[in-house]
């Protein structure tokens, strides 16, 4: 009878013990397949989706809300980065904080420019947003504006004026026909003062530091004598002259890519992580052992400029290994759309956080999202802008699912211990009344 008594004391607990180490086996996998499902979910898209794009536009607006001090006048903290932006001639951020006012400004503040904008007849949005808010800035601030928008040929001499932070050194040799310098960086007036009636992407998209290959087969020159330069720009300048037939880019898409690229390795602007990421697109592209062998040929001889540079472009022509474009052509259709979005000149400033392609997709989502505003925030929170990307995306019903798998799992575990430990106090009660 004993014996008995004790075979049927211990069965339920045989069984308790099977079901919980059968859910502790299962619960990592369970856990790993809701997670893997979560951030699956979290992936930014090559091209942002509207989702993206309105849930990334109204945390920008937060942003601009939460930059903003307590304790100090928003109206005169707001001039103030605006009347900033245009000291260090950057208009875009200007303009982006103009379109931060319903964010930046007290209630008072933001009902009044509303009613404002309202009462302008023509024109999106932004752009009554635009024309109302400069009427809310101090007059000096505002007239500082005004005059920043004049054509180029209203401008002082650009020697004279405060050095533009987000500008980088051109080369005397390169500047293309019809562009000026402003602080050094060769862009148009369409590009750098676009008119307020007109959309980023409505700009004239006229922003090139390539040149010709003429100017090519003088750096050509010089980077044969450099054994340890890797040749990035000169390789980027040579992909988007030739015009390849890219995958995902337009190829003036690739040159504008290609320039805002130049100009941020001409500053040092971009991260290391981001240079390896290109150097590694290039090498796939055109290699640079193949290259130096082919041009060195190519200028062995004495001849002639033209015969010189079709020499030089017939080397890059023959290097040029088109199966391996796609990584470069994705990461210049990357590129070419965030300046699109915002500008040129801002795009230099914009890219030097990005670390690789996932980077590349949130800051993509951002600008789509923001437009000159993100230039604009930016400027304030520099590489935390990426962190304002967001993907919109709704989780889908079988990630929920895994979720509720997770939780009955968790559940069905503390309900095997807290059996486990009840089961144990009770032996512990019947063996002391026994005792």
């Amino acid at each position: 009878m004993a014996l008995k008594h004790r075979k049927g004391d211990h069965s339920p607990g045989w069984i308790q013990a099977v079901v919980f180490n059968t859910v502790m086996l299962l619960t990592p996998f369970l856990a790993a397949n809701a997670i893997s499902g979560l951030f699956a979910a979290q992936n930014f898209a090559p091209e942002p989706r509207i989702e993206a794009i309105v849930a990334t536009r109204e945390r920008v607006d937060m942003a601009f809300a939460d930059i903003v001090p307590r304790s100090v006048n928003r109206r005169a903290f707001w001039a103030d980065r605006i009347d900033q932006a245009l000291r260090d001639n950057n208009i875009p951020a200007a303009r982006g904080f103009l379109l931060a006012a319903p964010h930046m400004l007290d209630s008072l503040d933001q009902t009044a420019i509303s009613a404002a904008a309202r009462d302008f007849p023509f024109g999106t949005a932004d752009q009554k947003l635009l024309q109302a808010a400069v009427l809310f800035l101090p007059s000096d601030v505002r007239a500082r504006y005004e005059r920043k928008l004049q054509p180029l040929s209203a401008v002082p001499d650009p020697a004279r004026r405060p050095r533009n932070p987000l500008a980088v050194l051109g080369d005397e040799t390169e500047q293309p026909t019809g562009e000026v310098s402003l602080d050094g960086l060769r862009v148009t007036s369409a590009d750098t003062l676009a008119p307020l009636s007109r959309r980023p992407s409505e700009r004239t998209p006229q922003f090139s530091l390539l040149g010709t290959f003429d100017d090519l087969s003088r750096h050509s020159r010089r980077w044969l004598r450099d054994a340890d330069d890797p040749g990035i720009e000169l390789r980027l300048t040579g992909v988007s002259l030739l015009a390849p037939p890219f995958e995902t880019v337009s190829p003036e898409g690739a040159g504008k890519a290609a320039s805002v690229l130049r100009s941020a390795l001409r500053a040092n602007r971009l991260t290391p992580a981001f240079v390896n990421r290109l150097e590694r697109a290039l090498d796939a592209a055109m290699p640079a052992a193949q290259l130096r062998v082919r041009l060195g040929t190519a200028l062995e001889d004495t001849l002639s400029s033209n015969q010189r540079a079709g020499q030089v472009e017939a080397a890059f022509r023959d290097t040029l290994t088109p199966s391996g474009l796609n990584p470069l052509s994705w990461t210049l259709q990357q590129v070419a759309a965030i300046a699109d979005a915002t500008s040129s000149v801002s795009a230099v400033a914009l890219i030097e956080h990005i670390e690789d392609g996932n980077d590349l997709r949130r800051m993509r989502t951002v600008v789509e999202a923001g437009g000159d505003r993100a230039t604009a925030l930016e400027t304030q929170i520099g590489e935390d802008i990426l962190d304002m990307a967001r993907t919109g995306v709704s989780v889908s019903r079988y990630t929920v699912l895994q979720v509720v798998g997770l939780s009955a799992a968790l559940l069905l575990l503390f309900w095997q211990a807290a059996m486990a430990v009840q089961r144990q106090l009770q032996n512990r009660f019947s063996s002391s009344s026994y005792a």
